[in-house]
């Protein structure tokens, strides 16, 4: 029903995101893995949605990448799998970790989630076994057009600051989805240090 929100993130809390638009504020469950990537309140946000009926709620689930919505939607088809505990497993791992887990049969990985316990982390390594090979491809398809769209200057303005590579790459990436993809690297540092 919901393919994205696109709007400014008003709120931001662990596994909480409330986006405005067009006047409307839509509360937006997300894995601690895309709260920790989203920009500052205030900032303009993009959020691929899935929406779970069940019989007393209705719920938006959101994501930066659709590779993280895809495995949400995959892991809810396993039996017994509710949103609480896909929203667990990808808190707790990296979409491209999950992916390698189902395809080995590392049941172990998904079991330190919240909520798996080891007969959860085989059923799901036993059920979405096929599926692993393909989230790999998408995975590998966003980090290839994600490495290709960060701008080397950029980030290297920000290393220069006293900033990791990894702490570099996400305020780029979070200056970048802020600003826009054609902005300079010059006007993505200034963003990204204002936002410090």
């Amino acid at each position: 029903m919901y393919h994205h929100v696109s709007g400014t993130l008003k709120q931001l809390s662990p596994g909480e995101a409330v986006v405005e638009a067009s006047g409307v504020g839509y509360r937006i469950a997300v894995p601690l893995s895309t709260s920790e990537r989203l920009p500052s309140p205030g900032s303009t946000c993009t959020l691929l949605t899935s929406l779970v009926v069940r019989d007393n709620s209705m719920t938006l689930y959101g994501f930066l990448t659709e590779a993280e919505r895809r495995c949400f939607e995959r892991l809810l088809g396993v039996n017994r799998v509710g949103p609480s505990v896909a929203m667990s497993v990808l808190s707790g791992a990296s979409v491209a970790d999950i992916a390698d887990a189902i395809t080995s049969g590392n049941h172990a990985l998904l079991g330190h989630a919240r909520g798996v316990g080891p007969k959860t982390a085989e059923r799901i390594v036993r059920e979405l076994r096929s599926f692993g090979p393909d989230l790999q491809v998408i995975v590998g398809r966003e980090a290839g057009r994600e490495v290709a769209a960060l701008p080397d200057e950029a980030i290297a303005g920000l290393m220069t600051l006293g900033f990791s590579r990894s702490e570099a790459e996400r305020y780029i990436r979070q200056a970048r989805q802020a600003v826009g993809s054609d902005a300079s690297p010059g006007e993505l540092i200034a963003y990204a240090c204002r936002k410090l």
